[in-house]
This record gives structure tokens, sequence and C-alpha cells, in this order.
């Protein structure tokens, strides 16, 4: 259609179809922009598609209804005195939550995890397998973890990596302390070619199995191939 439009335009003979040709243009890009890791639509349209939104639009015409910028303590107000569909606050905050994870995981990457299940989760919405409802108090939850993790990182003093592994500990006891995460987080500097040098791989597994143990009990073996897969900066 585009290429249509940009053969006939601007004839006259467009007129009657303008509107409607306007609509479906605004509505592909909604739908791309909702979807999408980032906005790239402006890509996709011919130069005259562009300019005819241009000119009927004041700001952003692909920018979602109750738009949310960033992940804060405010966000999850704002989403609940939006009076935007579900649906919309589910793309929403689908959408903010994935570009904080591709922005921020390379320096948190305790928000690997998160970011994980919440791909998760929107292949099941996309599958049909939840309500929206459903999505988006998961999504909901998804946010306000986002939103501890960041408050608690700062509370307890602790650098990305040492707090990874407090988190990783974390879900193996509920004893683990910020000082007992520095002492293991401290191991992997000892073995810095672990990821591609065997021998200190092994050094490290026994490290950790000996650091751990005491720790955890007998899941320390788990909880060592955790700390193993995750992903360090």
């Amino acid at each position: 259609m585009q290429d249509i439009y940009n053969i006939l335009s601007p004839d006259g003979f467009l007129r009657p179809f303008m509107e409607g040709y306007q609509s479906l243009a605004l509505l592909y890009g909604l739908i791309r922009t909702a979807y999408a890791d980032h906005t790239y639509v402006d890509k996709e349209l011919t130069a005259k598609t562009r300019e005819l939104l241009q000119q009927h639009t004041d700001s952003d015409p692909f920018e979602l209804p109750g738009s949310i910028q960033e992940l804060n303590a405010n966000t999850l107000s704002e989403i609940g005195d939006s009076d935007v569909s579900d649906t919309v606050k589910v793309l929403n905050l689908r959408k903010v939550l994935r570009q904080v994870v591709i922005d921020e995981s390379g320096s948190k990457p305790f928000l690997i995890p998160i970011g994980a299940r919440a791909g998760e989760l929107a292949e099941a919405y996309e599958n049909r397998q939840l309500t929206t409802q459903q999505a988006l108090a998961a999504y909901e939850q998804f946010a306000a973890e986002c939103e501890q993790e960041t408050s608690d990182h700062a509370r307890l003093n602790l650098n990305e990596n040492a707090y990874a592994v407090y988190k990783i500990l974390a879900g193996y006891t509920e004893d683990i302390t910020p000082e007992q995460a520095r002492d293991v987080d401290s191991l992997f500097g000892q073995f810095p070619d672990y990821q591609w040098n065997e021998q200190q791989d092994r050094d490290l597994t026994i490290a950790l199995y000996k650091t751990l143990r005491p720790l955890v009990g007998e899941s320390y073996i788990d909880a060592t191939n955790a700390l193993l897969d995750l992903q360090r900066i």
C-alpha cells in the first residue's frame, strides 16, 4: 500500500482514502513499536508516509497511550492511576522491563534472571496461556522486583558481582550476609581465567565447594553451578 501511495500521491484521487490510510499506517506503527525491542518503525515507512503522519500528529505518533519512560518507585503508581486498558498496561510494562534489562544488565547482572522470566511471560501471554489480568499482575511483580533489587543493591553496599552472588546464595540460605557474599565473590578474582582455562575452572570449583558447603549445606553443588553460570562484569 505504501508503494501505491508513493506512486499516486499527491493526486486528488486519494483524498477520500487519506483518513483510512493514515489510520492504518498509525496502527501498523503502534503495533510494531509495542512489540519491538526498540523503536525502528520509522525505517520501515516511506518518506511520504512518515510526512503524512507528522503532519497530522502533535507528538510521537507511535508512542503507546500511558507510555512509561523509565522504571522507578513511581512507575506502578502511574500505571495504577492510568485510564488505559489492561492490555496497553501490559505492553507498556513489557517494553520498559525489556529496555531496563537491555540497558542495565551489563552493569547489573542481577537483573538478568528477571529479564529471562519476563521473556517467558511474554511468550506465554502471546500464546494465550495467560489472561491479560494475569500477565499484568506478573509484570507488576517483575517491576516491583526490579525496583527492590536496585534499592537492596544500594543498601547492602555491594558491587554488582558481589550482589549477584548474594542474590544467588540467598536462594539457598536465608542466613547469607553481605560479608560472606564478598568473600565468595573474591574467589573469582583468584582465578581470573576460569572461563577458558580448564585448570583454573577446576580449582575455582573446588574452592567454591569448600566455601559453600558450610554456608548452604547439601545444596553446595547446585549453588556452585549457579555461581559459575553467573554472567560477571
